[in-house]
């Protein structure tokens, strides 16, 4: 059995995602599903490559939230969308304070919804 190093809480939290590619920039929206104090789990419409850097935004926020790498990615078959898993590179800095905040105490403001362990 797989374990864990943080505990995952569901989510749907809409994000945008900024990255790059060889030809250039991109911009992708995509949806948390589920978060840990490691990283995210995603949806989005765009394939994503393991190793790729991923800055994620909060929808209507102008700074990055965190700076990612993806570690996995998965296509599901017979849809459009693509999940993979993210791992924080960056955390996120709350208030501009020098010090790694509870992120998921933030998402969870963010977002006004409960969220439960997985």
């Amino acid at each position: 059995m797989l374990s864990r190093r943080y505990q995952r809480s569901h989510a749907q939290l809409p994000v945008n995602l900024v990255g790059l590619l060889p030809s250039g920039k991109f911009e992708q929206l995509g949806s948390v599903l589920d978060i840990s104090k490691g990283g995210f789990r995603i949806q989005t419409g765009r394939s994503l490559a393991p190793g790729q850097a991923l800055e994620v935004f909060l929808r209507g926020v102008a700074t990055p939230y965190a700076s990612c790498r993806v570690v996995w990615t998965h296509k599901r078959d017979g849809t459009w969308s693509s999940e993979a898993g993210l791992e924080i590179q960056v955390p996120p800095i709350a208030n501009g304070q020098d010090q790694d905040p509870d992120f998921l105490t933030i998402l969870r403001g963010a977002c006004h919804c409960p969220m439960g362990p997985s």
